[in-house]
């Protein structure tokens, strides 16, 4: 199956990456983005690629109703529309980018289906303080939006991943 890895937006672009796991490898297929489009929108966009869906993992503010203007949740609305939808756990941005910074090598990508969104993850940066100095959050701008979504992605290959068991100390028992 090939899911989908989002980050929402109206005003501000949403943007969508489509992978495909395959064994360690991650290949990121194609993707999506578009400003002021609701889900139903959405949905058409992708169920008009030629696709076997499995599931789309979205930000963990999906679930509130106060984000869409309809009144239900983008999470609820994508549900209804018959989608597989899983919410990607909260973590710090910072925890975000060395996901996708540990993540990156597994991925390779369609240079053509992507190069929008290459070319914003090339430009995604650091803001600047006031002072001159590299800020500890990244510039909010359109590169934002796509990397967002890419730090999704790689949260939720983290997380789906079995974990490593802790090593036995030196010179216990199991050592």
């Amino acid at each position: 199956p090939v899911h989908t890895f989002w980050d929402l937006g109206w005003a501000d672009t949403t943007s969508i990456w489509i992978a495909q796991p395959v064994g360690a490898a991650f290949p990121v297929i194609d993707s999506a983005e578009g400003t002021q489009k609701d889900a139903a929108e959405f949905v058409r966009l992708l169920q008009a690629k030629p696709y076997s869906w499995g599931d789309d993992f979205l930000p963990h503010d999906a679930d509130n109703e106060l984000q869409a203007a309809s009144g239900r949740s983008i999470a609820s609305q994508l549900r209804a529309l018959g989608r597989n939808v899983r919410i990607v756990e909260k973590t710090s941005i910072a925890d975000g980018i060395n996901a996708a910074r540990t993540i990156f090598g597994q991925c390779w990508f369609d240079s053509e289906k992507c190069a929008d969104g290459l070319h914003a993850l090339r430009h995604y940066r650091f803001d600047v303080d006031d002072d001159g100095r590299l800020s500890r959050k990244p510039l909010h701008d359109w590169a934002s939006h796509p990397a967002d979504a890419f730090r999704y992605l790689a949260v939720s290959i983290q997380a789906q991943r079995p974990k490593k068991p802790a090593r036995a100390r030196e010179g216990s028992w199991m050592s």
